[in-house]
């Protein structure tokens, strides 16, 4: 199974304040910042194990500061409370509303 790489390589993981690279083996006492789009993740590694296993057990291994959790809940509630960019009314376009729209895009 190919792992999703694209959090690394995008630039989105921070360990130490530096750029992380793939290859770059994390130890205890590092702190890692993950950003989720508008969320990021502050967590400070306390162990590595020898081998992959179960998620509770990597639970164990990491935990996320209190600076962190609360500037990552204060974010989730503001995003939570933004309007939604779109609603559709009582339903959604049916077919002679999705022509109706596609004619006045221009969109054949």
């Amino acid at each position: 199974m190919d792992t999703p790489r694209y959090k690394i390589d995008g630039g989105k993981v921070d360990v130490n304040g530096d750029r992380a690279k793939r290859a770059k083996l994390v130890q205890a006492g590092d702190r890692i910042a993950l950003r989720q789009g508008p969320v990021e993740w502050v967590l400070m590694v306390r162990d590595v194990a020898a081998r992959r296993g179960p998620a509770e057990v990597a639970r164990t291994l990491y935990e996320e500061s209190a600076e962190g959790q609360r500037a990552r809940e204060r974010v989730q509630e503001q995003l939570r409370q933004m309007p939604t960019a779109f609603a559709y009314g009582e339903s959604k376009p049916g077919k002679r509303d999705r022509r109706a729209i596609r004619r006045l895009k221009g969109d054949s």
